[in-house]
C-alpha cells in the first residue's frame, strides 16, 4: 500500500508545474513502472502469506492478466496486419534501371526524410534527387556518391561555395559496431535530373486503435508514362511483455505547454517493411525497385566510376548558382533599386576570382547605395562583404575612396559597415583610423569583437587607441564580463605595442581584467611587428585575408 501512496503523490506533483519541472529533470514519469509494478507484487505476496485478506489477489492478478492479454492480442494484431500489408507490397511492380534512370523524393514527405541519401549511400547509386525550391535556379537537390578527395576540397572551399553544395560524410555498420567511412561520401547539390526519373511521393495518416496505435503511408511510385507502384507502410506502437506504466507531465516546447500523460510504454516498430521512423517505407520502395546491397557494385568502386560525372555536376551546379547571384549583385550594381541578402549573392562572398572585373563599380554601388535617399544597410554591408576578399592591391584601390563617403554614417552610429569589411580596412593604416575608431567607441553598448580586432590589424598607428580600448572593458565586482571582448582588447594592446596597460592591470588589486583570458591565448608570443592575422581570438591562427 505505501508504493501505492507513493506513486500517487509524486503524480499528483508533477501535475503542478512548480514541482513537476524538477521531477521531469530526475525522470519522475518513469518512476512508476518500478513503483507500481512492484506495488502489485507486494500485495500479491502479502494476499499469500496472510497480511490482508486473500480477495485482494484479484487486483495483481488483473493487472498482470489482463496486460499479459493486452500485450498477446497487441502482437497479434500487429503481426497480422504486417504481413497483410507486406503481401500486398508484393504484388506491386514497377522498371527501374539504375543505369539509365533516377529517383525523385518528394521532400514534403515526412516518411521520405534522407530517402535520397540513404539509397545512394545503402544501394550505391549514383545519385538520388529531392525536389527543392530553395536553390534556385535547378528546382531539385542532389545526393551525389563521391570519392574523399572531392569532399575534402569542397571542405576547404566552404566558405566560398554557393549553399545548397556541401560535402558529407557518413557511417556504416561493420559486425554490430558503426564506422566511419572515409573512403567515400556523400555531395549535396542544387541540380535538376538529367535522367528519366522515378518520382516517389508518400503521406500518412494515423489509425486509433487501442490495441495497436499505428500510422499508415501509402507510397506512389510514377515513371511519368503511366506506370506506377503503390505501396503500403507504416509504424506501429505494440506492448512489450512486460508491464510498463508511464505517468507523469512534462513540459512541451512546441505548444508550448504543460502536458500530462497516462499509458503502458510501447514499442514503435515497422508495417509493412523493416523500420519504424519511416525505414520501413525505405525498405518496401527498395524491394519494388529490385535494389538490394547484393547486387550493387561496393560504394568505392563506385564512387570511382561516378566521378568525372560529380565533377561536371558540380561545375554545373557552383556555375549556375553564379550566375544567378552575379546577376542580383549586377541589378544594384546598375543602379535597380534591389535589396540584397546573403543569399542573394551565395558564393560570391569569399570568391574574388568570380567578382573581381565588377571591382570599380562596386565600389561606386557602394558609394552611391550609402548615399541614397533611403540606405538599404544589408545591401551596402553584402557587397562590402564581397570587397573584403579582393587582393590588397585592388581592395585599397577601390576601398580608399570610401572612407570619407562612409565616415559620417558610422560616427553617427549607423551600422553601416560590415565586419570583414572593417577588418581589411586596417590594410589602409593610419587613413583608416577615423573610421575604425568610430566604429570601436562610437556607441554606448560595447563593440563586437570583429571592431576591435580591426584596429588590431592597423597595429602601433593606433597605439594611442589603448587607453581607450581598456575603457571598453567594465571594472568592479559587479561588473558583467564579455570574455571574447576582453580577449580581443588583450589581443589589440599587444600588437599596438601597449603591454604596458596589460602589465599595469596585471599588477592592480582583483579583480583584474584579462585574468579569465584562455592560456591558449596568453601563449601567443603577439608583438607590433606580428602579422595582421594575429588579430584574432581563435586558436590556432585563422587568416582569412591576406597580410
Amino acid at each position: 500500500m505505501p508504493l501505492f501512496l507513493f506513486t500517487a503523490a509524486v503524480l499528483l506533483l508533477q501535475i503542478v508545474p512548480f514541482t513537476g519541472i524538477f521531477l521531469m529533470i530526475v525522470a519522475a514519469p518513469f518512476w512508476s513502472v518500478l513503483t507500481l509494478n512492484l506495488a502489485f507484487l507486494a500485495l500479491a505476496v502479502e494476499s499469500l502469506v496472510g497480511l490482508v485478506d486473500r480477495r485482494w489477489l484479484l487486483a495483481p492478478l488483473a493487472y498482470f492478466g489482463g496486460y499479459a492479454t493486452s500485450a498477446h492480442l497487441s502482437h497479434e494484431s500487429y503481426l497480422a496486419l504486417d504481413a497483410q500489408l507486406k503481401a500486398a507490397n508484393a504484388e506491386q511492380s514497377i522498371v527501374f534501371d539504375r543505369n539509365q534512370q533516377v529517383l525523385v523524393f518528394d521532400d514534403r514527405s515526412q516518411d521520405l526524410s534522407g530517402a535520397a541519401r540513404s539509397f545512394v549511400q545503402n544501394f550505391a547509386l549514383p545519385v538520388a534527387y529531392v525536389t527543392n525550391a530553395n536553390f534556385e535556379p535547378a528546382r531539385h537537390l542532389g545526393h551525389r556518391l563521391a570519392e574523399a578527395e572531392i569532399c575534402h576540397r569542397l571542405q576547404g572551399e566552404q566558405g566560398a561555395l554557393p549553399s545548397g553544395i556541401s560535402p558529407s560524410w557518413f557511417h556504416e555498420t561493420v559486425q554490430g559496431s558503426r564506422k566511419l567511412r572515409k573512403d567515400v561520401c556523400i555531395v549535396q547539390m542544387p541540380e535538376d535530373p538529367s535522367r528519366p526519373a522515378l518520382h516517389i511521393a508518400a503521406s500518412r495518416e494515423t489509425q486509433k486503435d487501442w490495441l495497436l496505435p499505428h500510422s499508415l503511408t501509402t507510397t506512389a511510385i510514377s515513371d511519368g508514362l503511366g506506370g506506377m507502384a503503390l505501396l503500403t507502410t507504416g509504424r506501429a506502437e505494440i506492448l512489450g511483455w512486460l508491464p510498463m506504466p508511464v505517468m507523469g507531465c512534462a513540459l512541451n516546447s512546441g505548444a508550448p505547454s504543460w502536458d500530462c500523460f497516462f499509458g503502458f510504454y510501447r514499442e514503435a516498430v515497422g508495417l509493412g517493411g523493416t523500420g519504424a521512423y519511416g525505414g520501413a517505407t525505405v525498405a518496401a520502395v527498395a524491394d519494388v525497385l529490385k535494389l538490394s546491397g547484393q547486387n550493387t557494385p561496393s560504394l568505392s568502386a563506385a564512387a570511382a566510376e561516378g566521378r568525372n560525372e560529380v565533377e561536371q555536376a558540380l561545375a554545373k551546379s557552383q556555375s549556375a548558382r553564379n550566375e544567378r547571384a552575379l546577376g542580383n549583385l549586377d541589378a544594384v550594381i546598375n543602379g535597380l533599386d534591389r535589396k540584397l541578402t546573403v543569399h542573394d549573392v551565395s558564393g560570391l562572398i569569399g570568391n574574388p576570382q568570380v567578382t573581381l572585373s565588377r571591382g570599380r563599380a562596386l565600389g561606386g554601388a557602394i558609394a552611391r547605395s550609402v548615399a541614397a535617399p533611403q540606405v538599404h544597410y544589408e545591401t551596402v554591408r553584402v557587397m562590402q562583404s564581397i570587397l573584403a576578399y579582393f587582393p590588397s592591391s585592388d581592395f585599397a584601390e577601390i576601398a580608399q575612396p570610401l572612407l570619407p563617403v562612409l565616415l559620417p554614417f558610422v560616427e553617427r552610429g549607423d551600422w553601416v559597415i560590415a565586419n570583414d569589411f572593417a577588418l581589411r580596412l586596417a590594410e589602409l593604416g593610419p587613413d583608416a583610423l577615423p573610421v575604425l575608431e568610430a566604429l570601436a567607441f562610437g556607441s554606448k553598448r560595447p563593440p563586437p569583437p570583429e571592431k576591435v580586432y580591426a584596429l588590431c590589424r592597423v597595429g602601433p598607428d593606433a597605439a594611442s587607441s589603448g587607453e581607450r580600448l581598456l575603457a571598453l572593458l567594465p571594472a568592479g565586482e559587479t561588473a558583467r564580463r564579455d570574455r571574447d571582448l576582453e580577449t580581443a582588447v588583450y589581443v589589440a594592446l599587444k600588437r599596438l605595442g601597449r603591454t604596458d596597460i596589460i602589465d599595469r592591470e596585471a599588477a592592480a588589486p582583483p579583480p583584474r581584467r584579462f585574468q579569465e583570458i584562455h592560456p591558449d591565448i596568453l601563449k601567443r608570443d603577439i608583438r607590433p611587428e606580428s602579422p595582421r592575422s594575429a588579430c584574432t581570438g581563435r586558436w590556432p591562427l585563422h587568416r582569412p585575408f591576406p597580410d
